[in-house]
């Protein structure tokens, strides 16, 4: 331990006697942080610490104050993470709750990226109040700091026919409608609800947790989870008059909450305007964003907001250091991947071994009377064929668009060496 290090002994008392008195101890520690953080560690401390001019905040920690309403807002972004948040096609938003000590949370905008293989978190704001209000004034600043950070307003593609194709969740719906009650400031000409049909998709773990943790019999709970994954109209109609049905408590509820178009919308293709293509390419959970979490969480948990803020900082600052590296040696963080593209082809792997355990006959004992008797079921597919090519033609796609990412990774690395040749060039004095 760090007593061990600096002294030679395990126990400050070993140091010197006088050390023995722990009040004392903590008097001399509290000085001292009160001579450091006057005003503590908390939003007034911080304030304080900004006003002062305080390097350790400058350009990360763009805004931080008190609203009318108690919120509190601290938005921490460096110019180098607006600029890759605007180039994203999609991304993830989340509440992390572990962080900071006290009523403050943190939410993150967070993204897997395919070329530097790693999660990178592209903004963040810590606050303490979480409605839908709360969340459209987030978003809204945020979406003000790319401006102020860029030069120009986040693109949505819906609107612009470029940048922000896809915006994934975990279904929150104070979340969601801030989300949209904030793309409908930047564009008024569609409603909230009709923003989110456009760009929202929901977290199917989330979605499928919430099923499980529900007290509803297993066949209404399998109609739930075969809801998003319906490939007809028709069929999310059956579903739904199978689960009215039901007369199980609550129901109408569940189903007045996801027969809302932009909820639908969220989670079934059918209903929703993202296109298949982006629908597809982006992942149908918040994985990348809880994965953040928790490496953050390993450096702390019940952080001052201070604390909190400044290792936050150092762990953005870390990965972008990582991805600049890479760009300017060619040595990458980490040789494994976790994109979209590979966790597919693992789905389907594991697709294929369930479909073919399932052909594997099972017994089962029966009870009847005194009597027990030995009952054979066997599980047949008869569209096994038809998914295994299916497949087949999936992962013959998804090499495709490897082989066409390694082609353009080829010849952007040309192109760095055309670069370099021509700088050598100019250097040594040869003119072309």
């Amino acid at each position: 331990n760090l007593i061990k290090a600096t002294f030679g002994t395990d126990y400050l008392s070993q140091v010197h006697a006088s050390l023995n008195d722990i009040d004392k101890l903590r008097r001399l520690i509290s000085k001292v942080q009160k001579e450091h953080n006057p005003y503590g560690q908390g939003i007034l401390g911080l304030t304080y610490d900004i006003w002062k001019g305080k390097e350790e905040y400058k350009d990360y920690v763009q805004q931080a104050g008190v609203f009318t309403d108690g919120q509190i807002i601290v938005i921490c972004m460096s110019e180098k993470q607006a600029k890759a948040w605007v180039s994203l096609d999609y991304f993830e938003i989340d509440l992390t709750f572990k962080r900071v000590q006290g009523d403050i949370n943190e939410f993150e905008v967070n993204c897997y990226n395919e070329c530097y293989k790693i999660a990178l978190t592209y903004a963040r704001v810590f606050t303490n109040i979480t409605n839908s209000t709360s969340y459209e004034r987030m978003f809204s600043l945020l979406f003000n700091w790319i401006y102020q950070l860029t030069g120009s307003n986040p693109k949505i593609f819906h609107i612009d026919n470029t940048g922000w194709k896809c915006i994934l969740g975990d279904l929150d719906r104070a979340q969601a409608k801030g989300l949209g009650l904030a793309l409908n400031r930047l564009y008024p000409n569609l409603t909230w609800e009709e923003h989110l049909t456009y760009i929202f998709k929901s977290c199917r773990i989330h979605y499928n947790r919430n099923i499980k943790n529900n007290k509803y019999p297993n066949n209404v709970k399998q109609l739930m989870y075969e809801y998003p994954n319906a490939s007809t109209i028709e069929r999310v109609e059956e579903i739904i008059q199978e689960l009215k049905n039901s007369q199980e408590p609550n129901i109408n509820d569940w189903i007045l909450f996801y027969t809302i178009s932009w909820v639908r919308a969220s989670l079934n293709i059918l209903y929703s305007f993202i296109s298949e293509d982006t629908w597809y390419a982006s992942p149908d959970n918040t994985n990348v964003a809880e994965s953040c979490h928790a490496n953050e969480n390993r450096d702390g948990k019940s952080l001052s907001l201070e604390v909190a803020i400044l290792r936050a900082k150092k762990y953005d600052e870390r990965n972008f250091v990582t991805c600049q590296t890479q760009d300017q040696y060619g040595i990458r963080k980490t040789g494994k991947d976790h994109g979209v593209v590979m966790r597919e082809k693992q789905a389907m792997c594991r697709s294929l071994k369930r479909g073919q355990s399932s052909n594997k006959v099972e017994s089962f004992t029966t009870q009847k009377g005194n009597k027990s008797r030995k009952v054979a079921k066997t599980h047949v597919i008869d569209d096994l064929e038809k998914e295994k090519q299916m497949i087949s033609l999936k992962e013959k796609k998804l090499e495709l668009e490897e082989k066409e990412l390694k082609l353009e990774k080829e010849k952007l690395e040309l192109e760095k060496e055309r670069l370099e040749l021509l700088k050598s060039k100019r250097e040594l004095g040869f003119t072309e």
